[in-house]
């Protein structure tokens, strides 16, 4: 998953019709996986050292910040699955990869998952927006998985 949220030029420079000098912007790629997070990063870096010598500019990419990828539990996705199924409520199970809490939970080795809502106050798409029937799906869910997990805490952990 690839997202850029920030890209600005120097407002003192800026106009319609002429060229920046400056154009800053922020890049966030994710996977579960370290290697394919070192693979992209190293695309990048190859791409804008062509660019800067084909166009002539410089890219100053600064230091990345690196986060370990966490793998949400198997168990505790599965009983979350069985809940939504069972309450005939559609759902698709992905990766987020996003510096969550549960991503630091799940590093240091606490059985961790996520439910995610559409919402129109913290999404990554601003033509979403939560219909209070999300929510109470969501609570079904958790409710029904939290009800199951409870009562298989040794398996959950192993």
């Amino acid at each position: 998953m690839v997202t850029s949220g920030v890209v600005e030029t120097n407002p003192t420079e800026q106009a319609v019709s002429r060229v920046p000098g400056e154009v800053t912007f922020a890049l966030e790629y994710r996977s579960q996986d370290i290697k394919t997070l070192e693979s992209f990063g190293n695309l990048v870096r190859n791409e804008c050292d062509q660019i800067a010598s084909k166009r002539g500019v410089t890219f100053d990419l600064g230091d990345p910040v690196e986060t370990e990828p966490a793998k949400m539990c198997d168990k505790v996705v599965d009983v979350l699955t069985a809940s939504a199924d069972a309450s005939r409520i559609d759902h698709e199970i992905l990766p987020s990869g996003a510096g969550h809490d549960s991503a630091v939970f799940a590093n240091a080795g606490v059985p961790s998952a996520m439910i995610f809502v559409r919402n129109d106050k913290g999404s990554h798409n601003p033509h979403e927006a939560m219909e209070m029937a999300d929510f109470y799906d969501a609570s079904e869910v958790l409710a029904r998985a939290l009800w199951q997990l409870a009562n298989m805490q040794d398996e959950v952990r192993s």
